[in-house]
């Protein structure tokens, strides 16, 4: 098994324990990413903001729980790294 084929996939869970959404990183964006790091909630709770990376290299995604839909935030000129902690904040919050 690679090392990736556990930081693939990012689950939420309920109070129960039951999985509400799952969030395979392949499906979502390709191949070419190897694994979520540092997943955030934002301050609306339909988001999360985590790292995706690919090899040493780290991009932040904005994540659309409902629609499984990612966004790209940086660019390539902007690379993190794996100590990063991203954060989105929502103007408005939850609506």
């Amino acid at each position: 098994m690679h090392r990736w084929d556990y930081t693939r996939r990012f689950f939420i869970v309920d109070k129960s324990n039951s999985v509400v959404s799952a969030f395979d990183l392949n499906t979502m964006l390709g191949a070419s990413k190897g694994e979520w790091q540092c997943p955030e909630w934002s301050n609306n709770p339909d988001y999360f903001a985590a790292l995706a990376s690919d090899a040493d290299n780290y991009d932040i995604y904005l994540v659309n729980i409902k629609t499984k839909k990612a966004l790209r935030i940086n660019t390539d000129n902007f690379r993190v790294n794996a100590s990063s902690t991203p954060y989105i904040f929502i103007a408005g919050g939850v609506s």
